[in-house]
């Protein structure tokens, strides 16, 4: 994992971009992932007394109902499907 960590160090230091997950096949666009605020407001006990789903600060993060974890859109898996598809 060190190796991996200092690969991406080096393509910065060069001025390249880290590579990014292939767009269509994002969290963000998947069946599974739920980021609208009523609904992690609604999922996320005591989130609202801190402040609100539709805070500046959780950017386009939700909730991946599949693995049951919370995360950005731009992130992928192999169990991406995506919305409106077949199952």
């Amino acid at each position: 994992m060190e190796q991996l960590y200092q690969a991406l160090s080096h393509l910065s230091a060069l001025g390249r971009s880290r590579p990014s997950p292939v767009a269509s096949r994002r969290c963000g666009a998947c069946r599974h992932f739920r980021n609208d605020p009523a609904y992690l407001e609604a999922a996320i006990p005591g989130l609202s007394c801190l402040s609100s789903g539709a805070a500046s600060v959780r950017a386009d993060d939700g909730l991946c109902l599949r693995h049951d974890r919370y995360l950005g859109a731009g992130r992928s898996c192999g169990d991406f499907a995506p919305i409106g598809g077949e199952t």
